[in-house]
């Protein structure tokens, strides 16, 4: 082991740490900021692999960057900051910036299923051990600033250029551990973090949460997945009668849930997804989703499947 990469397993003393201050069932996310006009991409996570931030803790890490101060969520089914919002991953939750030298490097989300779980001596106590983290991750990302730019090749698919970087970057942070679903320690005898560190992922990511909602029938919360000038020209009323009359029609439910998503493309500041026709009757074309970054991550620009956005 290199002493560059040495440095990093600071990270596994913090993160044990970091766990041992939050409340029974509680789960944290951290993520870094590799630049300015990208989301902020997940580093790694404790507890299941499968519950994830959702759109809710994708708004509270968004302001939580944004106003560069802790936001803490007490009840979020209360609370008019998460208004918009009907499918919950959690119910409280704080969102806290990771700054260094004055520049927001990343931000850690911690949340739980129980109303109020963060007291302010807990919140208090974890924002002071996230400072620990911002000279690490500063670091990280200095690591994708000093490599050369590429051109990526006329329709190149995942392996995108900062695709290649988050390999990289995965390769040097293999030390790094991953936090298993326990009260009171961190396990990590094979370091199996999950990264996710270009923008393609990130924008797959939300592509995948757009896809549960609407399988799931959660048309209100996929409708506030979607880009704001998007959601002025297709009103929240008229998405959901749409998905929701589609989805009633011949074998569209079948369609909907066997659709995967077989690629993702970057087109300038967009990410392009395609989700292929599958072998359903009445199932005749590709779908083809466009996504934009914002603050809080990506979001739903146009849609070409199951519907035609306006």
């Amino acid at each position: 082991m290199g002493p560059e990469s040495g440095k990093y397993l600071e990270l596994n003393d913090l993160g044990s740490k970091l766990i041992d201050e939050l409340p029974e069932g509680a789960r944290a996310f951290l993520s870094i900021r590799l630049a300015e006009n990208l989301p902020l991409q997940e580093l790694w996570r404790s507890g299941s692999k499968d519950k994830g931030t959702g759109g809710d803790g994708k708004r509270v890490l968004g302001s939580c960057v944004e106003q560069r101060t802790t936001v803490s969520i007490k009840d979020s089914a209360d609370d008019p900051r998460m208004r918009g919002i009907k499918f919950r991953s959690f119910a409280s939750a704080l969102g806290v910036p990771i700054l260094h030298q004055d520049r927001v490097v990343g931000a850690l989300f911690v949340a739980s299923d129980k109303i109020a779980a963060f007291d302010q001596e807990q919140q208090s106590r974890i924002e002071m051990m996230v400072r620990e983290y911002g000279p690490i991750l500063s670091r990280l990302g200095k690591l994708t600033e000093d490599r050369p730019e590429l051109e990526p090749a006329p329709g190149a698919f995942l392996f995108s250029p900062a695709a290649l970087v988050s390999v990289v970057v995965a390769l040097l942070l293999g030390v790094i551990w991953f936090v298993a679903p326990s009260e009171t320690a961190v396990v990590s005898p094979q370091p199996t973090p999950r990264f996710a560190i270009s923008s393609t992922n990130a924008a797959l990511d939300a592509s995948q949460d757009f896809l549960d909602q609407l399988r799931a029938g959660e048309y209100d919360a996929a409708w506030a997945m979607l880009e704001p000038e998007l959601q002025k020209r297709w009103v929240q009323e008229d998405f959901a009668r749409a998905l929701s009359e589609w989805v009633q029609v011949g074998e569209n439910k079948s369609i909907l849930e066997l659709r995967g998503f077989h690629q993702v493309q970057k087109d300038g500041t967009a990410v392009k997804a395609l989700l292929l026709k599958t072998e359903v009757a009445g199932d005749d074309r590709d779908w083809v989703w466009e996504l934009l970054p914002n603050d809080e991550g990506w979001t739903i620009a146009s849609l070409d499947g199951p519907i035609k956005s306006p």
